[in-house]
Protein backbone atom coordinates (compact mmCIF):
# COMPACT_ATOMS: atom_id res chain seq x y z
CA UNK A 1 0.00 0.00 0.00
CA UNK A 2 2.71 2.05 0.83
CA UNK A 3 4.10 1.89 -2.77
CA UNK A 4 0.92 2.56 -4.02
CA UNK A 5 0.88 6.14 -2.67
CA UNK A 6 4.64 6.69 -3.56
CA UNK A 7 3.66 6.46 -7.27
CA UNK A 8 0.44 8.26 -6.55
CA UNK A 9 2.60 10.81 -5.12
CA UNK A 10 5.10 11.09 -7.62
CA UNK A 11 2.46 10.66 -10.20
CA UNK A 12 0.55 13.86 -8.92
CA UNK A 13 4.48 16.00 -8.57
CA UNK A 14 5.16 14.44 -12.25
CA UNK A 15 1.49 16.13 -13.86
CA UNK A 16 2.24 19.42 -11.38
CA UNK A 17 5.67 19.46 -13.20
CA UNK A 18 4.40 19.71 -16.41
CA UNK A 19 1.41 22.40 -15.76
CA UNK A 20 4.47 23.92 -14.46
CA UNK A 21 6.45 23.85 -17.01
CA UNK A 22 2.95 24.75 -19.91
CA UNK A 23 2.31 27.90 -17.93
CA UNK A 24 5.83 28.86 -17.87
CA UNK A 25 5.87 28.45 -21.86
CA UNK A 26 2.73 29.91 -22.56
CA UNK A 27 3.12 32.47 -25.54
CA UNK A 28 1.48 35.37 -23.49
CA UNK A 29 3.85 34.81 -20.36
CA UNK A 30 6.90 34.91 -22.67
CA UNK A 31 5.99 37.86 -24.28
CA UNK A 32 5.78 39.60 -21.34
CA UNK A 33 9.25 37.95 -19.83
CA UNK A 34 10.89 39.61 -23.05
CA UNK A 35 9.45 42.65 -22.64
CA UNK A 36 11.14 42.92 -19.30
CA UNK A 37 14.28 41.42 -20.01
CA UNK A 38 14.44 43.98 -22.66
CA UNK A 39 13.55 46.81 -20.67
CA UNK A 40 16.51 45.58 -18.09
CA UNK A 41 18.63 45.08 -21.30
CA UNK A 42 18.36 48.92 -22.20
CA UNK A 43 19.15 49.46 -18.35
CA UNK A 44 22.09 47.50 -18.13
CA UNK A 45 23.26 49.00 -21.93
CA UNK A 46 22.92 52.39 -20.38
CA UNK A 47 24.95 51.54 -17.38
CA UNK A 48 27.78 50.57 -19.28
CA UNK A 49 27.59 53.58 -21.64
CA UNK A 50 27.74 55.68 -18.37
CA UNK A 51 26.32 58.16 -16.42
CA UNK A 52 26.85 62.78 -15.77
CA UNK A 53 27.32 63.71 -12.88
CA UNK A 54 27.83 67.50 -12.68
CA UNK A 55 31.04 68.43 -11.32
CA UNK A 56 32.29 71.92 -10.15
CA UNK A 57 34.04 74.04 -13.01
CA UNK A 58 35.53 76.15 -10.08
CA UNK A 59 33.23 79.15 -10.26
CA UNK A 60 30.38 80.15 -8.04
CA UNK A 61 27.80 78.48 -8.88
CA UNK A 62 29.18 76.85 -12.07
CA UNK A 63 29.37 73.20 -12.87
CA UNK A 64 29.92 71.07 -15.72
CA UNK A 65 29.07 67.75 -16.66
CA UNK A 66 31.41 64.70 -16.88
CA UNK A 67 31.09 61.21 -17.96
CA UNK A 68 31.66 58.34 -15.45
CA UNK A 69 32.36 55.34 -16.70
CA UNK A 70 31.80 52.07 -14.39
CA UNK A 71 35.80 50.23 -13.65
CA UNK A 72 36.33 47.35 -11.95
CA UNK A 73 33.82 44.99 -10.38
CA UNK A 74 31.52 47.41 -11.60
CA UNK A 75 31.88 47.00 -14.88
CA UNK A 76 32.72 43.49 -14.81
CA UNK A 77 29.16 43.07 -13.12
CA UNK A 78 27.67 44.98 -15.33
CA UNK A 79 29.04 42.97 -18.82
CA UNK A 80 28.01 39.42 -16.73
CA UNK A 81 24.68 40.79 -16.40
CA UNK A 82 24.52 42.10 -20.13
CA UNK A 83 25.74 38.57 -20.90
CA UNK A 84 23.37 36.67 -19.02
CA UNK A 85 20.66 39.08 -20.12
CA UNK A 86 21.27 37.78 -24.07
CA UNK A 87 21.24 34.63 -23.22
CA UNK A 88 17.98 35.25 -21.54
CA UNK A 89 16.43 36.91 -24.22
CA UNK A 90 17.49 34.24 -27.15
CA UNK A 91 16.27 31.35 -25.33
CA UNK A 92 12.98 33.15 -24.69
CA UNK A 93 12.56 34.39 -28.29
CA UNK A 94 13.34 31.04 -29.38
CA UNK A 95 10.27 29.54 -26.68
CA UNK A 96 8.29 31.89 -29.01
CA UNK A 97 9.13 31.17 -32.35
CA UNK A 98 9.18 27.32 -31.40
CA UNK A 99 5.18 28.38 -30.25
CA UNK A 100 4.83 30.24 -33.54
CA UNK A 101 6.06 27.33 -35.99
CA UNK A 102 3.83 24.87 -34.18
CA UNK A 103 0.87 27.04 -34.78
CA UNK A 104 -0.05 29.54 -32.06
CA UNK A 105 -0.46 33.26 -33.02
CA UNK A 106 1.51 36.52 -31.91
CA UNK A 107 -0.27 39.09 -32.33
CA UNK A 108 0.82 42.68 -33.55
CA UNK A 109 0.18 46.03 -34.80
CA UNK A 110 0.15 45.03 -38.45
CA UNK A 111 -2.89 42.27 -37.57
CA UNK A 112 -5.16 44.98 -36.91
CA UNK A 113 -7.28 48.19 -38.17
CA UNK A 114 -9.39 50.68 -35.82
CA UNK A 115 -13.11 48.28 -36.39
CA UNK A 116 -11.73 45.40 -36.24
CA UNK A 117 -12.43 43.05 -33.19
CA UNK A 118 -10.86 41.68 -30.42
CA UNK A 119 -10.95 38.53 -28.26
CA UNK A 120 -10.17 38.93 -24.72
CA UNK A 121 -10.76 37.20 -21.71
CA UNK A 122 -14.10 35.36 -24.10
CA UNK A 123 -15.46 38.55 -25.06
CA UNK A 124 -15.17 40.74 -28.30
CA UNK A 125 -14.54 44.37 -28.02
CA UNK A 126 -14.28 46.74 -31.40
CA UNK A 127 -10.81 48.28 -31.71
CA UNK A 128 -11.12 51.95 -31.48
CA UNK A 129 -7.34 52.71 -31.69
CA UNK A 130 -3.86 50.49 -32.64
CA UNK A 131 -0.79 51.42 -30.76
CA UNK A 132 2.55 50.19 -31.11
CA UNK A 133 1.95 47.40 -28.22
CA UNK A 134 -1.76 47.49 -27.85
CA UNK A 135 -5.13 48.02 -28.99
CA UNK A 136 -7.41 50.33 -27.68
CA UNK A 137 -10.74 49.01 -26.59
CA UNK A 138 -13.94 50.93 -24.96
CA UNK A 139 -15.06 50.81 -21.21
CA UNK A 140 -18.44 48.74 -21.55
CA UNK A 141 -19.09 49.37 -17.46
CA UNK A 142 -18.63 52.90 -17.60
CA UNK A 143 -18.46 56.05 -20.39
CA UNK A 144 -14.81 56.58 -19.12
CA UNK A 145 -11.85 56.56 -20.86
CA UNK A 146 -10.81 53.13 -23.06
CA UNK A 147 -8.77 50.15 -22.09
CA UNK A 148 -5.40 49.50 -23.69
CA UNK A 149 -5.41 45.66 -23.99
CA UNK A 150 -1.78 44.52 -24.87
CA UNK A 151 -0.97 42.03 -27.71
CA UNK A 152 -0.21 39.25 -25.51
CA UNK A 153 -3.94 39.62 -24.00
CA UNK A 154 -5.54 39.21 -27.22
CA UNK A 155 -6.58 35.67 -28.21
CA UNK A 156 -8.74 36.24 -31.37
CA UNK A 157 -9.43 38.85 -34.08
CA UNK A 158 -12.52 39.76 -36.61
CA UNK A 159 -12.64 41.89 -39.18
CA UNK A 160 -16.40 43.82 -38.68
CA UNK A 161 -18.09 41.38 -41.82
CA UNK A 162 -16.71 38.17 -39.71
CA UNK A 163 -18.27 40.04 -36.70
CA UNK A 164 -21.80 41.17 -38.10
CA UNK A 165 -21.83 37.23 -39.61
CA UNK A 166 -21.28 35.74 -36.24
CA UNK A 167 -23.66 37.42 -34.86
CA UNK A 168 -26.46 36.88 -37.29
CA UNK A 169 -25.36 32.80 -37.29
CA UNK A 170 -25.96 33.37 -33.72
CA UNK A 171 -29.32 35.09 -33.63
CA UNK A 172 -30.18 32.50 -36.34
CA UNK A 173 -29.28 29.61 -33.71
CA UNK A 174 -31.25 31.34 -30.73
CA UNK A 175 -34.14 31.44 -33.34
CA UNK A 176 -34.50 28.09 -33.85
CA UNK A 177 -33.59 26.89 -30.62
CA UNK A 178 -36.68 28.59 -29.49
Amino acid sequence: MEEGRKAEHYAHRAENAESYQESRESVPVTLRRIAKLEADERRVKRDLIGRVEYVSDGTPGGYKPKLVRPEGEDLERLQILASDLADQLAHWRGVVANAQESGVKVWTRDDFAKGDYVLRRGCWYPVLRVNAKSVSIPNPPYDGPAWTVGYDDIRGRRSPEEMQAAAAEAKAAKAAAS
